[in-house]
C-alpha cells in the first residue's frame, strides 16, 4: 500500500529539518552527479581514498513540482542505483513521483520512491 502525501511543496518549506515527509508531484528535470568529480573540483582529494563504497559514485538531484510550487528531491548514491532506470524513464512519460523521506534544509532526502501512472 502506498503512503498518502503529507506535504505540498510550500508546506515542505515550513517544515522543520529532520521531519518525515511524503510528497507527490511531477518531474521537471534531473541532474545526475558524480561524487568523485565534485570532490576533485572542490580540492577534496584526501577524502577519496577513505570513501565508503567508492563504486557508488552517482547520485541524483530531481527538480519536481506539485500544484503549489517546485521542490528538490535528493537521491543519495546508495539509493540511486535502485531508482536510476525509473528516473530516466520519467522524462518522456506522464507519470507522477511519490517519495517518502526526511526534510533536510531544502526539499526531500528520498528514502523510498514510487512512479505512478495516473489514469
Amino acid at each position: 500500500m502506498l503512503p498518502f502525501p503529507t506535504h505540498t511543496s510550500r508546506e515542505l518549506d515550513e517544515e522543520q529539518q529532520g521531519a518525515r515527509v511524503v510528497w507527490l508531484g511531477e518531474l521537471v528535470k534531473y541532474n545526475v552527479r558524480d561524487i568523485m568529480e565534485i570532490n576533485v573540483a572542490r580540492g577534496n582529494t584526501a577524502d577519496l581514498e577513505d570513501m565508503k563504497d567508492p563504486h557508488l559514485r552517482e547520485f541524483c538531484i530531481i527538480y519536481a513540482r506539485d500544484a503549489d510550487d517546485q521542490t528538490m528531491l535528493k537521491i543519495n548514491r546508495w539509493r540511486f542505483p535502485q531508482y536510476k532506470n525509473d528516473i530516466f524513464d520519467l522524462k518522456n512519460n506522464n507519470r507522477l513521483l511519490l517519495v517518502a523521506g526526511r526534510k533536510p534544509r531544502y526539499g526531500v532526502q528520498v528514502d523510498r520512491m514510487w512512479v505512478i501512472q495516473p489514469d
